[in-house]
């Protein structure tokens, strides 16, 4: 009964040693997964921040090599909307200064031909009205043939002389009036 009292305590102690190291064992297991936990967080904790500073930097990589390329097109596009602008606007400038040249010259011919035109109309009245008086002079004249003197041939002259100097007159202030007038229409064509 002794031996087996001893026995059992014995094996009473076996099995608090072997608690003991079992217990102790999980806490050294726990320990040690808890520090291998830390090492792998820190571990992966800087593997995120490096990607996700690789991230941002190729982010950036593209950004700026989209900003310049951007930048580049727009410079290009640019300059071909400033060219087209240039183009048209001399296309119209040539346009509009052949137009103002045309018309210039429209209005010179017109003016001319008018010149003309009243030129011989007052010529043709200036010959009618000379010829009247001459007309009416000679008749005049073959009536008093014997009292006409060289009084009377002077003052001939001198109506005949009034009277081109007034046709001619209205002429140049016709002639000027329609030259000023012509003037001011292509001053207004070219505003």
């Amino acid at each position: 009964m002794r031996e087996l009292q001893k026995q059992n305590k014995e094996l009473q102690e076996q099995i608090k040693l072997i608690r003991e190291e079992q217990i102790q064992n999980l806490e050294s297991a726990d320990a040690k997964s808890q520090e291998k936990i830390r090492e792998l967080t820190d571990k992966y904790s800087h593997q995120i921040v490096d990607l996700e500073q690789a991230h941002r930097f190729k982010k950036q990589k593209i950004n700026n090599f989209w900003q310049l390329k951007y930048h580049k097109k727009f410079q290009e596009l640019s300059e071909i909307h400033q060219q087209k602008i240039y183009e048209i606007t001399s296309y119209l400038e040539d346009k509009h200064q052949q137009k103002i040249v045309n018309l210039k010259k429209y209005h010179e011919q017109k003016l001319r031909k008018t010149i003309k035109s009243l030129e011989t109309k007052y010529q043709s009245r200036l010959q009618i009205k000379i010829k009247e008086l001459e007309e009416t002079h000679q008749e005049s004249m073959l009536e008093t043939i014997g009292t006409i003197t060289t009084q009377h041939q002077n003052q001939l002259q001198q109506k005949l002389k009034e009277l081109k100097q007034k046709y001619d007159t209205e002429l140049q202030a016709t002639i000027k009036s329609l030259k000023a007038k012509h003037q001011r229409q292509i001053r207004e064509l070219m505003h």
